[in-house]
């Protein structure tokens, strides 16, 4: 599930930083930055959530929804939830100023955008047929 897959995320950030963290990237005081991309993912995040809960739709990835939400931040984002989670690891990234942590940033986005986000998508056409399109022509998949 995405939750764990971000975890993970974040511990082997933490432990590639520790044990091989290559070229020192971002300097004090610029690490500090990553606060700044954590609150905003944290936020996309938690914006999100309240959305589909306002719509009285499921969050599970590959559960059935009951409607398709197109306002709050999925104007700007048809996966908000995973974008917040990956601004988290970026600012994370950030903090911790090495390069290596970096590769897992990638390596999650590649992962959430294989397993889960074309899959959902599929999923989203096959339930809202010409809505659904609409809505993918008229917003981008991350930002």
């Amino acid at each position: 599930m995405p939750p764990t897959l971000f975890l993970a995320g974040a511990g082997a950030m933490a432990v590639l930083h520790m044990t091989a963290p290559g070229a020192q990237l971002i300097n004090a005081p610029w690490r500090a930055l990553g606060f700044v991309l954590i609150a905003a993912g944290a936020a996309m995040y938690l914006l999100a959530l309240m959305a589909f809960r306002e719509h009285s739709t499921v969050t599970h990835p590959f559960g059935l929804p009951r409607t398709m939400v197109a306002t709050s931040v999925f104007r700007w984002s048809r996966n908000p939830m995973y974008l917040g989670m990956l601004l988290v690891l970026l600012g994370f990234g950030v903090l911790l100023g090495s390069v290596v942590p970096f590769v897992v940033v990638l390596v999650f986005a590649w992962l959430v955008t294989s397993f889960f986000i074309l899959r959902e998508e599929e999923m989203m056409r096959e339930h809202f047929g010409d809505s659904y399109l609409r809505y993918q022509r008229r917003v981008r998949r991350w930002i």
